[in-house]
């Protein structure tokens, strides 16, 4: 069942992990059917996250 977001049913909601970045974001976050989450910051770094557990799947360095 889809729950609407409101004022009523925030209180529902919790964080459910955090990912530490290095430096700021780059841009949103991509997630994925096959519970993966990509994004990237402004020192070049590419990365991959489990969505369920927020674990990190892999990193890469773009060079930019």
């Amino acid at each position: 069942m889809l729950m609407d977001l409101s004022r009523h049913s925030i209180h529902w909601m919790a964080i459910k992990w955090e990912f530490k970045l290095q430096s700021p974001p780059w841009s949103g976050l991509l997630s994925t059917a096959g519970g993966l989450v990509f994004g990237g910051n402004v020192e070049g770094n590419f990365y991959a996250l489990d969505a369920d557990t927020g674990h990190s799947k892999w990193q890469f360095q773009t060079g930019g």
